[in-house]
């Protein structure tokens, strides 16, 4: 194994790439499974107050009128899940790899940055879409899942910088994963049938949270483990 001192620490010697154990990958995972759960729960329980909100906007109908204030009410929960979820991770991320994310602080300072530029970037997009409301179920999905990747990358060129490059490609996997799997979900419960409202808005709003927070960290750790083993031949 090669000297696993960080840039932080020793700026001539740590070179190397990040890598995990098979036991940090599974607690890497594990912790944004965790993650992606409790802010699912926090969305939970926002709909068992405001679901009528929601699930009028998937309901064809003459006398079903969705909410004009849908698109601002997805707004601000794709940025409050995003923060709220980002912040955990480079905290916890802090607490048990503080070889190698070693500043939390100006991890998440940056990361404030990041999402609230991304929110002034996606709030013409919602409001574009304010009388498509299917279609800003899927913006809702893709701004989660999109701020996690950024998110994802930005840490990662925080704590390596020497390999930012390759870590995107990781994050890339697990980005594409997480839109492969939740357009799926979209298609059936949208496109499709055999799901009622509100089910459907359950399975919408709750799902990119987990997906992000789980395959994103997994695919990156596996790429890592990759990438290691062609950096020691």
């Amino acid at each position: 194994m090669l000297d696993p001192r960080t840039f932080h620490d020793n700026p001539t010697i740590a070179i190397a790439p990040n890598t995990l154990s098979n036991w940090q990958l599974v607690g890497k995972a594990g912790v944004g499974l965790l993650i992606g759960i409790l802010i699912a729960f926090l969305l939970f329980l926002l709909l068992s107050f405001l679901g009528s909100i929601f699930t009028d906007a998937l309901q064809v109908g003459e006398f079903v009128t969705p909410s004009p204030l849908l698109p601002l009410f997805m707004l601000f929960i794709g940025f409050l899940v995003t923060v709220i979820g980002n912040m955990i991770v480079s905290a916890l991320y802090n607490l048990f790899y503080s070889n190698v994310y070693y500043d939390a602080t100006k991890m998440i300072a940056l990361l404030l940055l990041t999402n609230g530029i991304l929110f002034m970037i996606l709030a013409p997009i919602y409001i574009a879409f304010f009388n498509e409301n299917a279609t800003l179920f899927l913006i809702l999905g893709f701004h989660i899942l999109f701020s996690i990747f950024l998110s994802s990358n930005q840490i990662e060129f925080f704590a390596n910088p020497n390999y930012a490059a390759s870590n995107i490609i990781g994050n890339s996997c697990g980005f594409a994963l997480c839109l492969l799997i939740y357009g799926l979900i979209y298609k059936t419960n949208v496109a499709g049938t055999g799901q009622s409202p509100q089910q459907a808005v359950y399975l919408l709003m709750l799902f990119p949270s987990i997906l992000g927070f789980t395959l994103i960290p997994l695919c990156l750790g596996i790429w890592q483990k990759i990438y290691y083993k062609f950096y020691e031949l």
